[in-house]
């Protein structure tokens, strides 16, 4: 099981209330909730790779949540030195993931406003693992923590645009029929610890392997046709995101380049 920090059991034992979606809350306290697995975190998000950024930059009232703080709270994002946090592997807080990229394209589409950006992410995990997202396990693993999280955010008025889901790698070849049905179980804990519904759901499509064998490229069609089924359900609000023309670094993981311009598409899809 992965291991909790005192920050979540806090906010846990807090069990502080979520406030109702209130659709008149100012712009600058959009929110916008990020969570999965690597690609999420920032596994071909290297600074090095990205000569053009550099670490520390900022962007004008763009701030994240900091998840391993004694007293979580929003602070100034700054490109790779808080763009990766817990849970995600150590050696991985110096990079970024597509919240660089979401940041950019929002702030460029509203200049003036800011936003705020909670995100909770680490590699290799599954929704259909108890220890990682699975509704249906302890309420100590990934989906509970993050779960926590969102229970205090909400308690400070803060009210979520869209919430993006950038996970499937590690579930590739799993049933379709499970991964739909905890997924729907996953979306509807997340809106009940914000206390809101009908929330905007972004989810980019799950790519085929750079290494691609005939079985992974059947799973792989097969998971997207899943998406596209779940994406039809007018219910679930869920927006995919195409990616087959990004350029990966590995087998699976975008690069640098990519990885930006992955968050602009997902901030594209959040405020259309």
């Amino acid at each position: 099981m992965i291991a909790t920090g005192r920050a979540v059991l806090r906010a846990a034992l807090l069990g502080i209330v979520a406030c109702a979606t209130t659709p008149s809350i100012a712009a600058e306290t959009r929110l916008f909730v990020i969570a999965g697995q690597s690609n999420a975190v920032a596994a071909g998000g290297v600074l090095d790779m990205a000569p053009d950024l550099d670490a520390g930059a900022t962007l004008p009232n763009v701030k994240i949540w900091k998840n391993d703080a004694a007293e979580p709270s929003f602070v100034i994002m700054r490109l790779g030195q808080n763009t990766v946090q817990y849970p995600a592997l150590q050696h991985q807080h110096v990079n970024f993931g597509p919240e660089w990229g979401m940041a950019e394209r929002y702030v460029e589409t509203f200049e003036g406003d800011g936003a705020r950006f909670f995100k909770f992410a680490r590699g290799k995990t599954s929704l259909l693992n108890p220890d990682h997202w699975s509704p249906d396990g302890p309420s100590t693993n990934l989906y509970g923590q993050m779960r926590a999280h969102l229970r205090t955010i909400a308690a400070e008025g803060h009210v979520a645009s869209c919430f993006v889901w950038v996970q499937g790698e590690a579930d590739r070849a799993k049933d379709g029929d499970l991964y739909e049905a905890a997924f729907r179980r996953l979306i509807a804990g997340v809106e009940t610890a914000l206390g809101q519904t009908e929330m905007t759901i972004v989810w980019p499509r799950l790519s085929q392997r750079r290494d691609n064998t005939e079985t992974a490229r059947v799973a792989t069609e097969n998971f997207r046709a899943m998406q596209t089924r779940i994406a039809g359900d007018p219910a679930l609000r869920v927006r995919l995101v195409d990616v087959d023309d990004l350029a990966k670094r590995d087998n699976v993981h975008f690069d640098a380049t990519s990885v930006r311009t992955l968050g602009r598409r997902v901030m594209k899809r959040c405020l259309e």
